[in-house]
Parts: C-alpha cells; structure tokens; sequence
C-alpha cells in the first residue's frame, strides 16, 4: 500500500484542521499489518503548517501506522515561500528523504501574471536551504504553457532548473480549466509541444520515468517526470500507473483500492470546512472498506 496525505490547507485547513487530519490518519493504528511502501504529504501545500505542527502532523503518522516497509517518504515544500529552516529541520528528522520545491516558472513577470506569492529569488533561497540539509532527492516542478511564455521563456527557465542539479524535474502542462477563452490568447498554438520538445533535448542527462495526462491540456500534452540515476519516485510511479492501492487522508485525498476485481475508489471532500464537518462518517466508511479489503 502507499500512504497519501492531502494537505490542503491552503483551502482553510489549519490548526483545527491538523486535528481533524491526525483524527483521520489514527484509524491506521487498527491495521498495524498494513505496512506502506511510501509515504507522501502533499496535494496542497504541507509547509503552510508551522514546524510545530508538522513535528505534530510526523509524530501521528509514525504512532498510527507501521512503518517496517517504509522505502520513501516525500513532502512536498511547493511553495517556496513558505520554506524556513525549522520546517526543513521538521521534515528531516522526521525521516523524509525526498522533497519537492517548486518554482513553476524563473521568469518573475509570469509569477506576479499568474498570482503566486513566491518570487524568483524565494525559489533560488528555498532550493539552497533544503539542500543545505541533505535530502536525497529534490524535485522541481515547471509548468509548459503558462499565460504569456514563450518557449524562449521556459528554455531559460529549464537551463536554470538544470543548472541547479536536482535529481528530479517534473514537466507539467498547463492545464486549461477554461480552454475555450484561453485558446484565443494562443494557448493551444503548438508552442507547448515545442516547450516539451526542449525539455527532451535539454534534459538528456535525465531519463522520463513516469507521465500522465490531465484533462484539457494545451496542445493536449502530459505531465512527464524526469529523474536522475535510481532516484524514480516510487509514489509516483505507483499512483499514476494505478499499481498499488492508495490509502489516502485528508481534504481532497483520494483513496483507491487495487485489486484482480478492479480498482474502487473512496474520495474524501475537496472543500476543507465540509471535510471537517464530515470527518466521522469518512473515518467510519474508511475503517469499514478497510476491513471489507483485508476480509476479501
């Protein structure tokens, strides 16, 4: 099994919030035979929380479940600006040795266009600090296609991201939630597949291990993870692929079931205030298809 932890608390999940979650996760401790392969926290922004919390947040994990067979455990740091010394110090003493900080873009203009609170020198400080502290891994996330780039844009962006050396680049194509509009503006005029055709050539050192495509894509193209010698994501690989079955927790967490008789899936609300309000009854049908699955 994989462990998801969806900690969407940029949606309203707090500190109130963190109760609920661990309250959720503590069912785990009924099934101490269901030891996860990974464990990964995020979906959301995890270092929204403060390090206090998330020392909170690792300490339920690690009392609810086993973690005998544990062989990754990532968090994402996406937000660059929410990045601090005592959070990564959190992370890793908890044990985690892959995270993921994400800039989207290295072009400030298109940060300030597209409403992210981070800037191009909170990447670079964020990227610095964790690898000051010796993950195994760090991922990047770039995103091909964002509102007024151009593939000279995202090159120089991909050659910063490089120079940096991560052991992990991921690919993301915009995803168009409102296509129609967007391809007046050129959203879908062949230059995101140009962006991904740079990102093959320029990326030879890395090899494309896993992708997958979301709906309404511009110019209809996948999400693709490059990564360095032996440094694939596990959880990655296995969630996209439908491989194992994914218990999942919080806000948005998705759980899903994978067996010969096919794949059943328990989603938790997106919204976090209805998520609180209904944490009982999630736990309780969680708890029950747990047992269905081990009874057989």
């Amino acid at each position: 099994a994989l462990l998801h932890l969806a900690c969407d608390i940029e949606h309203g999940v707090t500190g109130r919030g963190l109760e609920k979650l661990i309250a959720e996760i503590s069912v785990m401790k009924k099934f101490p035979d269901l030891t996860p392969k990974a464990i990964y926290i995020g979906g959301g922004t995890p270092t929204v929380f403060t390090a206090e919390q998330l020392k909170k947040l690792f300490e339920a994990i690690f009392c609810s479940i086993n973690p005998g067979g544990l062989c990754e455990f990532t968090v994402e740091a996406g937000r660059p600006d929410t990045v601090t010394s005592e959070k990564l110090a959190a992370i890793k003493e908890a044990g985690a040795g892959r995270i993921s900080i994400n800039p989207q873009t290295l072009k400030g203009k298109t940060l300030e266009r597209i409403g992210r609170k981070h800037t191009v020198e909170d990447f670079y400080r964020a990227f610095y600090l964790a690898e000051s502290f010796g993950f195994d891994v760090i991922n990047t996330d770039l995103i091909a296609g964002l509102p007024g780039e151009t593939p000279a844009d995202f090159e120089e962006s991909l050659k910063g991201i490089i120079s940096l050396s991560p052991e992990n680049i991921t690919i993301h194509t915009l995803s168009l939630k409102r296509a129609a509009e967007l391809v007046s503006e050129g959203e879908n005029d062949g230059r995101v597949k140009e962006m991904h055709t740079l990102s093959s050539k320029l990326l030879s050192g890395y090899k494309p291990y896993y992708l997958y495509r979301q709906k309404n894509t511009a110019d209809n193209l996948e999400n693709v993870g490059y990564c360095r010698g032996g440094t694939e994501c596990i959880y990655n690989m296995f969630m996209m692929g439908d491989m194992r079955t994914v218990i999942s927790f919080g806000a948005g967490g998705v759980t899903k079931f994978v067996t010969e008789k096919g794949i059943k899936r328990i989603r938790n609300p997106k919204d976090a205030d209805w998520y609180m309000k209904t944490v009982g009854d999630i736990i309780s049908v969680k708890e029950n298809e747990i047992v269905r699955q081990i009874n057989g």
